[in-house]
């Protein structure tokens, strides 16, 4: 009788553990469960529990909704330590702030620094645009208009590439009308850098700055990216080398016409790094 038991129990452990394609499993009565070594895909998003910095008290009623897909600050940790400007989607609304989802991250932002994803129509072949790449973006030229979607040059690094983007994907600006994602200089303990207006305010502009920094500057510290800017080689230019603006010199527009390679004459050459081809919207001529 024991020996009986013995195989049936042994019998039944062996159902147990018998695999499917999907790597499911059927026990001996019959119902078809998940095998215990099988990891779940899906992760739950964390929820960044630091406020916005910056937030002035604006108490705009959102005009939006849930599920929307909007452009605005995109956190990459749980604080607001380091920030991309990127495309992300509204889960819910309450009053003024909005819960928002990029990645693996839900946060909580001002429904007046978001700007609601739009098609920018078909006018933009030769534009100089902002389109959303994942949880960052990234400024180019659109080579070819199609219905729902365009190629642009990009700089990614310090290589010219092209992409295909969804057009609804892609911003424009107005030249010189601020809002949130347009580009602009500024200066912030006592240095000239570049970044990205997000918040706007009666004195100031909350910026992403360098590395991803937030930094609130006043609007008589900052100049605005003009988009109707043209420098030609040889010309003296302002732009980024690492922290600050220093003084350098245009060799040449890079062949996807996105950028400017740039000698910066105060410092030793070295590949990759000096020249460098530095984006449009980072370089201006010398001021102030």
């Amino acid at each position: 009788m024991l020996g009986v038991l013995s195989v049936s129990c042994q019998s039944r452990e062996k159902d147990v553990h018998r695999k499917n394609a999907d790597n499911s499993e059927y026990r001996s009565d019959g119902i078809k469960t998940l095998s215990s070594r099988r990891k779940p895909q899906f992760r739950k998003p964390r929820e960044v529990k630091a406020r916005f910095p910056f937030f002035d008290g604006i108490t705009t009623i959102p005009d939006m909704k849930s599920g929307d897909v909007v452009w605005g600050p995109v956190p990459l940790s749980d604080g607001w330590d380091i920030v991309n400007y990127g495309i992300c989607r509204i889960i819910s609304i309450k009053e003024s702030m909005v819960l928002c989802n990029a990645g693996n991250l839900n946060f909580r932002v001002p429904s007046s620094i978001l700007i609601k994803i739009t098609n920018p129509g078909k006018k933009i072949k030769g534009k100089l645009v902002l389109a959303s790449l994942g949880l960052s973006s990234e400024w180019g030229i659109v080579k070819t208009f199609k219905k729902s979607e365009s190629t642009l040059n990009l700089l990614i690094g310090v290589n010219d590439v092209e992409k295909v983007i969804p057009n609804n994907y892609i911003r424009i600006f107005e030249n010189m009308k601020v809002v949130p994602g347009y580009p602009l200089f500024y200066k912030y303990a006592g240095k000239w850098n570049t970044g990205s207006v997000i918040m706007v305010s009666d004195q100031t502009y909350t910026v992403i700055g360098f590395g991803g920094q937030l930094v609130n500057v006043k609007k008589h510290n900052t100049k605005l990216f003009d988009f109707n800017t043209v420098i030609k080689p040889k010309s003296w230019v302002w732009a980024p080398f690492m922290d600050q603006l220093e003084e350098g010199r245009v060799i040449s527009v890079m062949p996807s016409g996105t950028s400017y390679l740039i000698d910066f004459t105060g410092r030793p050459h070295k590949e990759g790094i000096n020249p460098r081809p530095v984006r449009f919207v980072k370089v201006s001529r010398p001021f102030g």
